[in-house]
């Protein structure tokens, strides 16, 4: 029975992913729901939830599932991406981001997204240490050139 339940749990895992890539989101969380009833050890069921609910703007859903998809598999460089976007872009929470795409880098040293998402990290860290300096040196040349070189790249010049 429990081998079944591991089959069937993957069938609803692929339903689910073909929804997630209908952006059928509610669809998709039945379907996962429903994979991680019949296995909850179903790690891809928690980490394709979590971009459903996070699609949904349900993002204390959507760290949970994606926390709990590493607890469960901590090999998977994706799991990582998806919780260091989440926590980059959802929450703004950089160094941690930084950490995370770290992880997924060193399961995969040739995903160059993670790499770009990570630089893009590492760019909102250093416009706030070079906003900090300005705020303790309002006249420190090099800050003035960072941080306006950082603003611009955001369009706040």
């Amino acid at each position: 029975m429990e081998n079944e339940n591991v089959i069937k749990s993957q069938e609803y895992s692929g339903k689910g992913a073909d929804k997630l890539n209908a952006q059928d989101y509610n669809g998709a969380i039945e379907d996962f729901n429903k994979a991680i009833e019949l296995n909850p050890e179903n790690h891809g069921a928690y980490n394709d939830r979590g971009i459903a609910k996070e699609s949904l703007k349900d993002y204390q859903g959507a760290i949970e599932d994606y926390n709990k998809a590493i607890e469960l598999e901590q090999n998977i460089s994706s799991y990582y991406y998806n919780r260091a976007l989440y926590k980059m872009d959802i929450i703004n929470d950089y160094q941690s981001a930084i950490e995370d795409f770290n992880k997924a880098i060193e399961l995969n040293p040739n995903d160059a997204n993670s790499y770009i998402c990570r630089g893009q990290a590492l760019l909102e860290c250093a416009g706030d240490d070079f906003h900090k300096a300005l705020k303790m040196e309002p006249n420190n040349e090099e800050a003035i050139f960072f941080a306006g070189l950082i603003d611009d790249m955001h369009g706040n010049v």
